[in-house]
């Protein structure tokens, strides 16, 4: 699932194939009409996403995300991310407070959190909008 320059530069290192298939959304990213494609042409009613944080704040902002987990990691130090401030915005989880109960993630709900060693594991609910519910 991408837009057409996601897949002009993506289809020359990995062409379509029996294997390898492009939904291509236009000129720009749609996800909802990428999510519709996928179901339609596919029969595919669950999608895993591990680690794009943009496509899952697209899908929460779309209302069609309901669930999240993740993975609060501690923060490693200057070394490897040294001016937070050049960070795209599209790419940032959350921030402290924006939550519907005050917690870090935008309009989410954390509804279990677990300590892992040094990290810790959230589960989020969104709200779904029901007119594109798929």
């Amino acid at each position: 699932m991408t837009n057409e320059s996601g897949h002009d530069y993506a289809s020359k290192l990995i062409p379509e194939s029996h294997l390898v298939d492009y939904i291509v959304t236009g000129k720009n990213f749609d996800m909802y009409f990428a999510m519709n494609q996928i179901r339609r042409l596919y029969d595919i009613d669950v999608i895993l996403n591990d680690g794009g944080r943009i496509m899952s704040n697209s899908v929460r902002d779309l209302g069609i995300l309901g669930e999240e987990r993740v993975t609060l990691e501690p923060y490693p130090g200057d070394r490897y991310i040294p001016h937070s401030k050049r960070i795209d915005p599209k790419s940032i989880l959350g921030t402290e407070g924006s939550g519907i109960d005050g917690g870090e993630i935008k309009n989410g709900i954390r509804i279990h959190s677990t300590r892992i060693g040094n990290e810790i594991a959230n589960v989020y609910l969104y709200p779904l909008n029901e007119e594109l519910c798929i």
